[in-house]
């Protein structure tokens, strides 16, 4: 996704205005917190990790995408499920 880097520096905004840290990232997505580190400051997460970012902020997917410039397709749903974010899984 060409807009990765823009959407994690709004997620990283959006977990410092939570309090939330980079122990509470690790452990959202299931890795370590040097591993969770690399992945944001790389621009490689997967999508169904920032999938589980927003759903660990509470926040609206759409919201967060239209922020980044992609429009939510009319009748899309607002967030990614988990059975459909593992179809477009990365490696």
């Amino acid at each position: 996704m060409p807009g990765t880097p823009h959407l994690l520096a709004i997620l990283r905004r959006e977990l410092a205005d939570a309090g939330l840290t980079l122990g509470d990232v690790a452990s959202a997505i299931g890795t370590s917190e040097r591993r969770a580190q690399n992945l944001m400051a790389n621009g490689t997460m997967k999508l169904r990790d920032i999938d589980k970012l927003v759903e660990l902020l509470c926040l609206d997917f759409d919201e967060i995408l239209s922020e980044v410039g992609y429009p939510r397709p009319f009748g899309a749903p607002l967030a990614l499920s988990a059975s459909v974010s593992s179809r477009f899984e990365e490696g």
